[in-house]
């Protein structure tokens, strides 16, 4: 089980340490890192899938996870072009990942001073106990697409929201 996830100059944050207990939720405002958290996780786990974590670089974008290029991930006041990751698990493995950012060629490399500690590729993020589910965000939308058939409009509406619900109830379709 992970115990611990270190962030440094990855999207939002500087330098940033995440603990994680059996059950952890995260909260807060909007745009302060919650699905960032996240993100890197599945961005380990993606790279790793993608036989490229162990000695190469970071899959950036693929089936998990879609961050986009570097410099959206890099975080905007780094002091240097490094992004690094490190995952502490609870029996005390313990991996860190540094990627030197080259801004000519808009690309991470792996830093060669990294250590191995192969047993963290025996926790569950790397394995196929790993479990993951995904929701589409609904955020504001400018409008409503109203082609929907009838029957299956009113649930949608009701689903999104039970102040949209309310609103609606003087709408006649």
């Amino acid at each position: 089980m992970i115990q611990e996830l270190h962030l440094h100059n990855y999207k939002c944050f500087a330098d940033q340490k995440v603990s994680f207990k059996a059950l952890t939720l995260l909260s807060g405002f909007n745009d302060t890192g919650k699905s960032s958290v996240i993100q890197s996780l599945l961005l380990l786990r993606q790279s790793y899938q993608q036989n490229l974590l162990l000695d190469r670089g970071l899959a950036l974008n693929g089936d998990l996870v879609n961050v986009g290029t570097v410099e959206d991930v890099l975080f905007e006041k780094a002091i240097e072009d490094v992004i690094a990751f490190q995952l502490r698990l609870k029996n005390g493995h313990e991996q860190a990942w540094r990627f030197l950012y080259d801004r000519k060629t808009d690309a991470l490399s792996w830093d060669i001073s990294n250590t191995q500690d192969k047993q963290i590729y025996h926790s569950s993020l790397f394995n196929n106990n790993f479990h993951y589910l995904t929701a589409e965000r609904i955020g504001p939308r400018p409008f409503f697409d109203m082609r929907f058939c009838r029957h299956a409009l009113i649930p949608m509406v009701v689903s999104i929201s039970g102040r949209t619900a309310f609103l609606m109830n003087g709408i006649r379709i």
